[in-house]
């Protein structure tokens, strides 16, 4: 669940008037991010050719906090149903931790196209990755020292990075995923559509296997593998901001705890951001033709961790409840949270003073067919009990 402490990160520079949320992204990252350098996605497919139209909107900083740029994120490297997704993974514009910088890479990206013109539209995609570069160029740090002073240090995060010390790799779990799938976001299937692989389909009810975090230095190991290889124990050249930190669940509640307080933690007393720009981040900022929306109204098909799509907006970095009628849904309206790819999750609620995490191991599941979040809330929100005088007790 790194994205939105990345987009907190960046929020502290905006609090320091680093930089305006209108701000091009090109102001930042150079030429390859004007529009007049990017394109659109059309028709076609990688095999047998695709068409694009010329970019005409510039992608600001505010697109890429809000998931409107047009970036995808290549969970579909077949071209399933997101053809620009086999476009990122045939041409070699997924990172990979041992080759470019997130500096190096951001830089690299827009020369694939956009799924559609920025701020028409919601798309989960590598926004956040690119705004953990634009952490490292608008600090002058890279990403993964400005969070361990800014954010880590401050709040008592005292086992989050983006690699794990071989003094606690001894502590680091196994993640789990269906035995006859394989390490890929794709086999997940596509939300809001009904297009499913094969994998997806087959994995229902599948035994599970241990993940294999073994790693190779050579590359050609790597390349053959059928193993899932996740390099933890070395510390990576690319910081990935979208889905790159590890951590505990005590460390993860100093974070949540942090956001609950107004910015500072009631645990080491530091503030680190204001109570005002964490309300502006968890302010529903999604809107269609200068009307608010919502996923429903903003989406297009394709993966994202939000457990709803009517009545929930996003902010700037965080899904925010809206409309508890649309969601079906038991959160308090305001409520705001976001998952992890392990199927983890976490929920703030300001107006029950609470915050929920849930830490579990299994890798790439299916939402539709596991609804571990909805049915963690319904336990969560059906133990509140109200005395008397109005004090919320927990029956657990």
């Amino acid at each position: 669940m790194s994205k939105p402490i990345v987009s907190l990160a960046l929020m502290q520079l905006f609090e320091q008037g680093k930089f305006l949320l209108s701000d091009p992204v090109h102001l930042y990252l150079g030429k390859t991010w004007k529009k007049k350098n990017m394109s659109i996605y059309k028709s076609g497919n990688f095999k047998d050719g695709y068409k694009t139209t010329k970019c005409k909107s510039t992608v600001t900083i505010k697109h890429l906090l809000t998931h409107t740029s047009g970036l995808s994120y290549g969970f579909d490297p077949h071209g399933i149903v997101n053809k620009v997704d086999e476009i990122l993974y045939k041409e070699g514009y997924l990172p990979h931790n041992d080759e470019l910088s997130v500096v190096e890479w951001a830089k690299k990206l827009p020369k694939a196209p956009l799924s559609f013109t920025p701020g028409t539209a919601y798309q989960y995609g590598f926004n956040s990755d690119v705004v953990g570069a634009l952490v490292e160029i608008i600090s002058g740090q890279p990403l993964d020292i400005y969070l361990q002073e800014k954010i880590f240090a401050p709040l008592g995060m005292v086992d989050t990075a983006f690699w794990v010390d071989p003094t606690k790799y001894h502590r680091f779990v196994s993640q789990w995923m269906a035995s006859n799938g394989v390490a890929s976001m794709a086999d997940v299937g596509v939300s809001g559509n009904k297009k499913q692989n094969t994998a997806t389909k087959n994995n229902t009810g599948s035994k599970l296997k241990e993940l294999d975090f073994m790693w190779s230095d050579n590359q050609e190991t790597r390349n053959k593998t059928a193993k899932y290889v996740d390099p933890k124990h070395m510390k990576p050249v690319f910081n990935s901001g979208g889905g790159g930190l590890c951590g505990t669940m005590q460390d993860y509640c100093r974070f949540c705890e942090m956001l609950l307080h107004g910015g500072r933690s009631p645990v080491t007393g530091n503030r680190i951001i204001s109570s005002h720009t964490i309300a502006f981040m968890t302010s529903n900022h999604l809107t269609k033709n200068g009307k608010e929306t919502d996923f429903g109204g903003m989406s297009i098909p394709g993966y994202t961790e939000a457990t709803a799509t009517d009545g929930v907006g996003f902010g700037l970095g965080f899904s925010v409840v809206g409309n508890r009628a649309l969601s079906k849904q038991i959160e308090s309206v305001g409520t705001y949270s976001w998952g992890g790819a392990a199927s983890t999750s976490f929920i703030i609620d300001p107006k029950e003073n609470m915050f929920v995490i849930h830490m579990t191991a299994l890798r790439f599941r299916d939402d539709r067919k596991l609804p571990l979040k909805m049915k963690l809330l319904q336990h969560v929100y059906g133990s509140i009990d109200d005395d008397v005088n109005g004090v919320y007790m927990s029956k657990l």
